[in-house]
């Protein structure tokens, strides 16, 4: 890596902190085959600070914000659906403390839209084979 300043314009996306590769766009990044989705990671008191975490095909581990990529998403300001969400705890499915856990939500919690985004992610996968 160069210590050279970044020009935000023309920036990759996302640069692989280990082989360095660079991905231009969300959209490169998510359906490179060499990237694959291993889970997602809330932060129970900051949503806005929910982490999506990849593996890369060199053995490293990437993270990106998922508000990062919202654009991926069908409908971008989607995220904000659920401004006042009422999901008591008997009704939560408990899927997001599971890093792991992949699976679609249908309760509106402030996580909802993230969990959408997973599930846009696996689809752009399979659409781009």
């Amino acid at each position: 890596m160069t210590d050279q300043p970044i020009d935000s314009a023309t920036a990759p996306f996302r640069v692989c902190g280990s082989c360095e590769k660079q991905w231009a766009s969300s959209y490169d990044f998510v359906v490179d085959p060499e990237v694959r989705l291993l889970g997602l990671q809330m932060v129970p008191k900051s949503p806005k600070g929910n982490l999506l975490v990849f593996g890369h095909r060199c053995g490293t581990s990437i993270s990106v914000f998922a508000k990062r990529l919202g654009d991926l998403l069908a409908d971008p300001d989607d995220d904000d659906a659920d401004p006042d969400p009422v999901v008591s705890y008997e009704e939560c499915k408990r899927h997001c403390p599971k890093v792991e856990d992949l699976a679609v939500c249908d309760r509106l919690c402030p996580r909802a839209a993230d969990r959408r985004l997973v599930r846009a992610i696996f689809e752009l996968k399979r659409g781009s084979k």
